[in-house]
């Protein structure tokens, strides 16, 4: 009876997770990144714009390359965003900067832009009390790659673009299968490590 449980729990799990198209998660969709990129302390009243062309119907995050730079800073950053043309911000919200980490994406979430695919939006990154050896820094690229969208600093135009990424919400079904393509294809040793993992489990059952 007890091997019973275990396996129809274990079935009604996996049977959630990959039936129930609504348990969605955020997945990486576009990314402006580069093998050569510098960081940029980001001091108080500073405002780093980035405007873009977004390649889906629809997206609900941006991402933002940040470091910071090995210590704990007291500082937020106001992240607004809106399409291009349009007079009032679509979205803005505070973050604390002592949540960042060193060189990784810092996702923003806000309700989804719909029917966006070929259209132009802008993001804006502002500090409200970075100083010297109390900031945050933000990423950009050495070169100007991306041509569909420029970056800027208290408007002015930069030579390269922010490092930054955009996320929709992608059902776990989907996200796991891709997921696990693109191990196989990058590592099919992944496969035979997770089967040694999987024999225990199963013995378990028996």
């Amino acid at each position: 009876m007890k091997k019973l449980i275990k396996f129809v729990f274990l079935f009604l799990v996996l049977f959630f997770v990959f039936k129930n198209q609504a348990w969605g998660l955020m997945a990486s969709v576009f990314e402006v990144e580069d093998v050569k990129e510098e960081n940029r302390p980001v001091f108080a009243g500073d405002v780093w714009r980035q405007s873009f062309v977004s390649p889906q119907e629809e997206f609900g995050a941006v991402g933002i390359k940040v470091s910071n730079n090995n210590r704990l800073n007291d500082d937020f950053w106001i992240f607004r965003i809106k399409e291009e043309g349009q007079k009032d911000w679509y979205f803005e919200t505070r973050k604390y900067v002592t949540d960042f980490q060193d060189e990784v994406f810092y996702p923003i979430g806000f309700p989804k832009f719909s029917n966006a695919k070929g259209k132009k939006f802008v993001f804006e990154i502002e500090s409200e009390k970075g100083a010297e050896a109390n900031q945050a820094s933000i990423f950009l690229t050495l070169e100007d790659e991306y041509l569909e969208g420029e970056a800027s600093i208290n408007g002015k135009k930069t030579k390269g673009d922010l490092v930054f990424s955009i996320y929709k919400e992608t059902p776990a079904k989907e996200l796991i299968k891709e997921s696990i393509i693109q191990k196989l294809k990058k590592d099919p040793i992944f496969f035979f490590f997770w089967i040694l993992i999987l024999i225990p489990f199963i013995a378990l059952l028996n």
